[in-house]
C-alpha cells in the first residue's frame, strides 16, 4: 500500500523519525491509526467536539474575557510561585 501525506503530516512524521521517537514512516503512520482505531478515541473525540461547541456557544452569548499575552504569563508565574510556597 503507498500513502500520501500532505505537506503538513508528512513534515510531521519526517521530524518525528528523525527525533528516534518513531523507526520509520511507516511506523509512525501505523502507531496513529492504531491510536485512532483504538478505544476510546470517538468517545474523546466527541467530548472535544463538545467543548468546542460549549466554548462557541459562550463566545456567541458574550462571555469572553480579554487579556494579552503578558497578562497570561504574569498569572502563571503567580499560580507556579503560589504553588512552590505550598510545596506543590
Amino acid at each position: 500500500m503507498t500513502i500520501e501525506l500532505s505537506p503538513e503530516p508528512e513534515q510531521l512524521v519526517e521530524e518525528q523519525v528523525k527525533a528516534g521517537r518513531f523507526t520509520s514512516p511507516s511506523a509512525a503512520v501505523n502507531e496513529a491509526v492504531e491510536l485512532m482505531l483504538g478505544e476510546g478515541y470517538e468517545k474523546k473525540r466527541a467530548e472535544l467536539l463538545a467543548l468546542i461547541d460549549e466554548g462557541l456557544a459562550d463566545l456567541d452569548a458574550g462571555r469572553v474575557v480579554e487579556f494579552t499575552a503578558d497578562e497570561v504569563i504574569a498569572e502563571c508565574r503567580k499560580r507556579k510561585a503560589s504553588a512552590a510556597m505550598r510545596g506543590s
